[in-house]
């Protein structure tokens, strides 16, 4: 019998000892494969956080020559506003000017009409 139990002890202390080895290899092999994780997840943010800084440098481009685009545009526009202002107002004082000349000529119309008319009379007066 003690043969059987001695070798139950050594069959007992075998497993034991296997199932330690078994449990600190999984324990180290866990902990790299964590480790592992750990490290490509540190990876991941950093590559995460260098997009963000180039997406957020790439929109900041973008709206500075969106905005310059929209500069330029907004000053050429107004340039010609200025432009066709002052094409308006030259038409106009030339409109004005044209319109008292003629009603300038107008009124000597009116005037030359009247002397004839009292010529004519003065005329027809006189053959008679």
């Amino acid at each position: 019998m003690s043969d059987l139990f001695g070798t139950a002890l050594l069959q007992l202390i075998g497993v034991v000892l296997a199932g330690t080895v078994t449990f600190f290899l999984g324990r180290q092999k866990a902990t790299a494969e964590a480790k592992k994780f750990n490290s490509e997840s540190i990876k991941l943010l950093a590559d995460a956080d260098r997009a963000k800084a180039e997406v957020t440098a790439l929109r900041d481009t973008a709206a500075a020559d969106l905005t310059r685009a929209a500069t330029e545009l907004v000053e050429n526009l107004q340039d010609e506003v200025s432009t066709l202002r002052d094409r308006i107002n030259a038409l106009e004082t030339r409109e004005r000017k044209l319109t008292d000349q003629l009603d300038l000529l107008q009124k000597r119309i009116t005037e030359l009409e009247s002397e004839n008319a009292e010529l004519r009379k003065q005329l027809g007066e006189a053959g008679e």
